[in-house]
Order: C-alpha cells, then sequence, then structure tokens
C-alpha cells in the first residue's frame, strides 16, 4: 500500500514538473520587447511640402497642399548621402 501512495506521489510529481518546463519553454516572446527593438532603428523621414495649383476653366482656382513622410531603417538612411527629404519629394512627384 505504501509502495502505491510513494509511485501515485512519483508520478504527481513528474507529470507537474513537466506541465511546468513545457508552459515555460511555450511562452510567447514579449511583444513590447520586440516593438521597442524594432522603433529603436526607426527613423521618421518628413517630407516638404508641395503645392499644386487647381486649375479651373483656364484660371487658378485654388491650392491644394501635400506633405508626405515615411518612417524607415536608420541603418538604411546611413548609406544614403543625399538630403533625403529632396529626394523624397523629387522621387514622389516628378516624372
Amino acid at each position: 500500500m505504501l509502495k502505491l501512495i510513494i509511485t501515485g506521489v512519483w508520478v504527481a510529481a513528474v507529470t507537474l514538473g513537466a506541465v511546468y518546463f513545457s508552459i515555460q519553454m511555450a511562452k510567447a516572446p514579449d511583444p513590447a520587447l520586440d516593438a521597442a527593438k524594432a522603433k529603436a532603428v526607426q527613423e521618421l523621414v518628413r517630407g516638404e511640402t508641395v503645392t499644386y495649383p487647381l486649375i479651373a476653366a483656364g484660371k487658378v482656382e485654388g491650392y491644394f497642399l501635400a506633405k508626405a513622410s515615411f518612417i524607415t531603417d536608420k541603418t538604411k538612411l546611413e548609406e544614403i548621402k543625399l538630403p533625403i527629404p529632396e529626394l523624397l519629394t523629387d522621387e514622389l512627384y516628378t516624372e
């Protein structure tokens, strides 16, 4: 009888240990940590304001203002030797 109780306690302890270990190994990584790492290498590049005339019936009726910004990787920006806001404006608004 004592042998059966000891065996039951041993099986329960092994099962609890296995469950604890599997839960510890299966935990998802902390998303806040991943987001912080991703945000640390990002940089906001603000474009220049560009004006487009609104033409109706052969005359200027007003102007449309546009400004584009984007977020990019800092390491990729370091490779570019040109002024980024001017390059962004040129690439977006010229043919």
